[in-house]
């Protein structure tokens, strides 16, 4: 019950920040005299806040990374629900519930705190992070792909607060910006599958993360998409190797 709770707390607040807290659209640029378009500054970084680079995956503007939550939070709910009606194993009860339960409440919260005090979301972020992916290493060799789709999804948003985070603070340019975000998730997620082993959902996962920044920055922000297109070239090959 405790996972039933906490995985509806986490699908809820996702559904309510992706639908009703929407940053509002940017307004067309004006035309000059000659009909030529007049270039504005309003989307060459997304580094402008600690949340912009997560806005991608909390809010997404294009169907794959819509699809992503709608797999990430009907798993979740699934896995919940049959925990409920099938009693988990002692084994599994003490190993594997208590980061999963961590990383569901500080998902739920993490993204409300961090617009207040940008430091303890950007901590919760992580904090999710890491315990999604100590779960999945706990529930290896049990068939339960919710805990590895929630931790690699948790690995591509939590680095993009943290880079977010750093590039406000430090004024850095999106070059700098985007392989703080793409290029630590990849070499986590590497690392993460091959102790993982033969369950996929997580790489699939931030794979399929990484394809929604790519689609999502492709025109705005080349460097970006170009990071997204290494990372996952660098976690399709581990996908392989764990998958054989």
């Amino acid at each position: 019950m405790a996972l039933l709770l906490a995985a509806a707390g986490f699908v809820t607040s996702g559904m309510i920040k992706a639908l009703f807290f929407r940053p509002a659209p940017v307004p067309p640029a004006p035309e000059i005299s000659l009909g030529l378009p007049l270039e504005l500054p309003v989307q060459q970084t997304l580094a402008t806040s600690p949340i912009d680079l997560a806005r991608i995956y909390l809010q997404p503007q294009n169907p794959v990374m819509w699809l992503l939550l709608a797999v990430l939070w009907g798993l979740l709910i699934l896995d919940a629900v049959g925990g409920a009606l099938e009693p988990t194993k002692e084994d599994m009860r003490e190993r594997t519930l208590p980061p999963l339960l961590l990383a569901l409440l500080a998902g739920a919260a993490w993204p409300w705190i961090i617009e207040a005090f940008q430091p303890l979301g950007t901590a919760l972020a992580v904090a999710m992070m890491l315990a999604a992916i100590l779960a999945a290493l706990r529930a290896k060799g049990t068939r339960r792909p919710a805990i590895g789709f929630l931790a690699g999804w948790s690995t591509g948003i939590a680095m993009a607060v943290a880079a977010g985070l750093i590039a406000a603070q430090l004024g850095l340019p999106v070059p700098e910006t985007a392989a703080l975000a793409i290029l630590p998730s990849a070499l986590i997620g590497m690392v993460a599958q091959v102790r993982i082993g033969r369950s996929i959902s997580y790489s699939v996962a931030l794979i399929w993360a990484f394809c929604g920044v790519a689609a999502t920055s492709m025109g705005s922000n080349p460097v970006l998409a170009l990071a997204a297109i290494l990372g996952i070239a660098a976690l399709t090959s581990v996908l392989i190797r764990a998958a054989s």
